[in-house]
């Protein structure tokens, strides 16, 4: 068996991939709007990347370059950022000016998208299309660990 072939019998015996399931509806507010609340339900008919992240994660950090990217290329394809947070919206807001990102970012207060997704360790990345989730992966390493994601949408 060649090693490309052992990498996705890997990824699919880790369940990385591959229909998870049903997606969880939520609430979180944007960074930018405060008396805002948007829900999953509000993103119907896209492709939603739930991104749980941190400022302080170095992982997170190190994946921020190529969410950043995806959401350039596909948002016009129908892609949607969802990054959740549970950090204070001026830490938050100082963070994401100063390293010049401009997808989407939520503040969560009660955990529960945490909860419905089973985050127990940041980041966590959900892919969902039509209510359901398509991938998800645990933890970032490398440029190319979110190509699933691009995948999904070309």
């Amino acid at each position: 068996m060649g090693a490309l072939a052992c990498l996705v019998l890997v990824a699919l015996l880790a369940g990385c991939s591959g229909d998870e399931g049903a997606a969880h509806d939520f609430k979180v507010v944007p960074l930018d709007d405060q008396a805002k609340t948007v829900s999953l339900a509000d993103f119907k008919g896209k492709t939603v990347l739930l991104d749980f992240w941190a400022t302080w994660c170095g992982p997170c950090n190190a994946a921020m370059p190529e969410v950043q990217m995806l959401w350039d290329k596909y948002r016009d394809k129908g892609l949607e950022v969802v990054a959740i947070t549970h950090e204070d919206r001026q830490t938050v807001l100082a963070f994401h000016k100063a390293k010049g990102y401009t997808y989407p970012v939520y503040l969560e207060s009660d955990a529960k998208a945490d909860e419905a997704y089973g985050v127990d360790g940041i980041p966590k990345f959900v892919l969902i299309r039509n209510g359901r989730i398509i991938w998800q992966s645990d933890g970032y390493d490398r440029m190319g660990d979110l190509q699933p994601v691009a995948d999904a949408l070309n």
